[in-house]
C-alpha cells in the first residue's frame, strides 16, 4: 500500500462527518465574533471538501482505468495523460463553494442533504480515445575514416534510427574497407498507439446550487453574502494554500531500495559520473514535490521546494526538471545539463540505444510524438528513478513505461557533488543497515575518496525532538490556522529565529510561553494541528524549508494589510494576512 493511498482511507473516514461537519462549525460562523473561531471552523470545512474532492478524484482514476481495461487502451499514456491534468480546484473560491453548499444545506430537508451529498460530482472526467505512431527503431552500422582525407572507412559500431530519415550507404571494397557509394532512405516501421487523453472538471458554486435544484440566481446572492463574511474574516489566498499540498514521503527510500542504490554506487565497473548522477538523483526519493513545469533553479537542495509560488502552485521539479537538477548537482558540465531542460531536448540531444544496451545512468523516456511524455534515469534490473506525476515525487520502482532509451552523454569529468548540509547527516554509504562498499580499482580510488563524504542525503536531519516539533505546530495553528502553507512556514521561521537569537529565550517551549509574546497562548497546548503542518513545521525547523529566508525577522502581525514599519520594527513581507518585521 503506498502512502498516497494510505492518506487517502484516513481522508475517506473523515467523509462520513461532512454533511454535520459542514453544517455545525461552518454555520455557527454567522454568530460569531471572535476571528479564531471562524478561521478553525472554516480552516475544518475546506479540510472536510479536499476530503470529498479527493474520494471523487479516487472514483475518476478507477472508472479511467476501468476505461483502459475494456477499450484496449495503452496503460502508461492513459495514466501519464490523468496525471498531467491541471487541477480543476487550483484557482477554485473556497469560501464561495462552502457559502453555496450552507445555503443548500439550508434550503433543503437534512436527510436529503445528507443521502445527496456523497453524490455531488466534484470531479467530472473526460476521455478521449486519441492515436499516435510509435516507430520501432532500426539498428544502422556506423563509418568512421581510417585516416582524415583517405576515403576508406571502417565500421564502427552501430547507431538506432528512431525516424525516418536519409543516411550516407557505404559498400565493400576488395581491400576490406568502405566507400560511400550514395545516401539511402530509412524508414522504421510504425506501430499504432490507442490511448486516452483524459481531461478534468470541478465544480462551480453555482453548480453546486444546480445540484441542488435551487433557484440559481436568486440563493447566489445569499451565498455571496457569506462568503464576504467570511473573507473579513479569513484570507482566501491562506485557504487555498491549504488544500491539496503534497505530502513528504520520507520513508520512500526503503531499506531495500537503498542497499540497491548503495550497492550500484560501489560497482567497480560503473564510471564514475554515472555512479554521482544516480546518487545524486537518489537523494530526492521522497523529498521535492512533482509540479508540471517545475524546473532546476540551481544544484543542490532548494529550501523554496514545497512553498507556493505566485501561481497557487506547490513548487517542485517536473520529470524532465529532476534529471536536470540531477545532472546539475552531480557536477556535469553545463554544455550537458543545458540539454536536459525538457523531453524534447532530451530526445534531440542524445543517441538512441537498444534496451539490451541500457547501462545504470542512461535515460528513458515515454512520449507519443505530442504532449504526453515523461523521462527516468535507469538503475538496473529493470529499476528506473524518476519525478513521477502519480505519485506525486520522487520514486525508484521497477517499470516497464519507458520505451524510448537514451545513452548518458559523455563526458570528460565531473566536477565536485554540490554539497549544502551539515557533514554528520547520514550519507547513503555510512549507514549501518548497509551493505559495505566494495573496495574500488586502484585508478579510481582517490576520486571516490575524494567524493565519499559527499555522498549525502541533502535535507537537513531536524535538530529538535518530536514533542518540541509538534508544540511549535500548535503555536503555528493558534497564529496562522487559515495562513496556508507559506503563512504556516513564515510563522515558523519567526520562532527558530527566537530561539537562535540572544534577544529571546533558547528553547521552543519558552520561546512559545514568553510572557506577552503570542496571542491566546494558554490555548496553544489545545491545538490539533494537521499532519500537513506539522510536516511543514518540521520542514521549517530542520533549515529544509524557507519562505522569508531572513534570519532577523522576529516579529509578526495582522496589521490589516498597512505595510509601515511597526515602532522601532522595519518592515520586512506580507504573507497573507501577517506582515513580518526585522528588529
Amino acid at each position: 500500500m503506498t502512502l498516497k493511498t494510505k492518506r487517502f482511507i484516513n481522508r475517506i473516514q473523515a467523509i462520513v462527518l461532512i454533511p454535520l461537519m459542514l453544517l455545525s462549525p461552518v454555520q455557527t460562523v454567522f454568530a460569531a465574533t471572535d476571528p479564531a473561531v471562524v478561521e478553525k471552523s472554516i480552516f475544518e470545512a475546506t479540510s472536510l471538501l479536499e476530503s470529498a474532492i479527493t474520494n471523487s478524484l479516487e472514483g475518476a482514476e478507477m472508472r479511467i482505468k476501468e476505461e483502459i481495461v475494456k477499450k484496449n487502451l495503452d496503460y502508461h499514456l492513459t495514466m501519464e495523460s490523468f496525471h498531467r491534468c491541471e487541477n480543476p480546484y487550483l484557482d477554485a473560491d473556497y469560501p464561495a463553494m462552502i457559502s453555496a453548499y450552507i445555503v443548500a444545506a439550508e434550503s433543503a430537508e437534512k436527510s436529503r442533504m445528507d443521502t445527496l451529498f456523497y453524490g455531488l460530482p466534484f470531479i467530472r472526467e473526460k476521455l478521449v480515445i486519441t492515436y499516435a505512431w510509435e516507430y520501432e527503431p532500426v539498428a544502422v552500422d556506423e563509418y568512421g575514416e581510417t585516416e582524415e582525407g583517405s576515403g576508406k572507412y571502417e565500421k564502427t559500431g552501430t547507431v538506432l534510427i528512431d525516424s525516418p530519415q536519409t543516411v550516407q550507404d557505404f559498400k565493400k571494397t576488395a581491400d576490406g574497407f568502405f566507400i560511400p557509394c550514395g545516401t539511402k532512405d530509412i524508414n522504421p516501421e510504425k506501430k499504432l498507439i490507442r490511448y486516452g487523453e483524459v481531461s478534468l472538471e470541478g465544480l462551480t458554486p453555482e453548480d453546486i446550487l444546480d445540484f441542488f435544484d435551487l433557484d440559481t440566481e436568486k440563493y447566489l446572492l445569499s451565498a455571496q453574502e457569506k462568503k464576504e463574511k467570511f473573507e473579513r474574516l479569513i484570507n482566501p489566498n491562506g485557504l487555498q494554500e491549504s488544500v491539496f499540498l503534497n505530502a513528504r514521503h520520507e520513508d520512500l527510500l526503503d531499506e531495500k531500495t537503498r542497499a540497491y542504490i548503495t550497492g550500484l554506487l560501489a560497482d567497480e565497473d560503473l564510471d564514475l559520473s554515472r555512479k554521482q548522477l544516480i546518487d545524486r538523483a537518489a537523494s530526492l526519493i521522497g523529498l521535492v514535490p512533482y509540479e508540471w513545469g517545475g524546473k532546476a533553479e540551481k544544484p543542490g537542495y532548494d529550501t523554496s521546494w514545497w512553498t507556493i509560488d505566485g501561481t497557487g502552485r506547490q513548487k517542485g521539479l517536473d520529470c524532465s526538471g529532476f534529471v536536470q537538477w540531477a545532472l546539475m548537482s552531480a557536477g556535469f558540465d553545463e554544455s550537458v545539463w543545458k540539454n536536459m531542460v525538457s523531453t524534447g531536448a532530451i530526445l534531440s540531444h542524445t543517441a538512441s540505444i537498444t534496451e539490451e544496451e541500457l547501462v545504470p545512468g542512461d535515460l528513458g523516456l515515454l512520449n507519443n510524438g505530442q504532449g504526453i511524455n515523461h523521462v527516468g534515469i535507469y538503475l538496473g534490473n529493470g529499476m528506473w528513478i524518476h519525478c513521477s506525476s502519480g505519485e506525486r515525487t520522487v520514486v525508484a520502482e521497477k517499470t516497464g513505461m519507458f520505451r524510448i532509451y537514451k545513452r548518458l552523454p559523455e563526458t570528460d569529468g565531473v566536477g565536485n557533488l554540490i554539497r549544502e548540509v551539515p557533514q554528520d547527516v547520514p550519507t547513503v554509504r555510512n549507514r549501518t543497515d548497509m551493505e559495505p562498499a566494495q573496495e574500488q580499482p586502484e585508478e579510481e580510488e582517490e576520486r571516490i575518496n575524494e567524493t565519499e563524504e559527499s555522498v549525502t542525503v541533502y535535507r537537513s536531519e531536524c535538530p529538535f525532538t518530536d514533542s518540541e516539533i509538534y508544540l511549535a505546530a500548535q503555536l503555528v495553528y493558534n497564529e496562522a490556522c487559515g495562513e496556508g502553507l507559506n503563512g504556516w512556514a513564515a510563522v515558523a521561521e519567526v520562532l527558530l529565529n527566537r530561539v537562535k537569537s540572544g534577544q529571546f529565550p533558547n528553547t521552543i517551549k519558552d520561546v512559545i510561553y514568553q510572557e506577552g509574546q503570542f496571542s491566546d497562548s494558554d490555548l496553544i497546548e489545545t491545538r490539533e494541528p494537521p499532519e500537513e503542518m506539522v510536516l511543514a513545521v518540521k520542514d521549517v525547523l530542520s533549515g529544509n524549508m524557507k519562505v522569508l529566508n531572513d534570519s532577523d525577522i522576529l516579529y509578526f502581525r495582522n496589521a490589516g494589510g498597512d505595510e509601515g514599519n511597526w515602532g522601532t520594527h522595519a518592515f520586512f513581507a506580507t504573507v497573507n494576512s501577517h506582515q513580518f518585521y526585522r528588529q
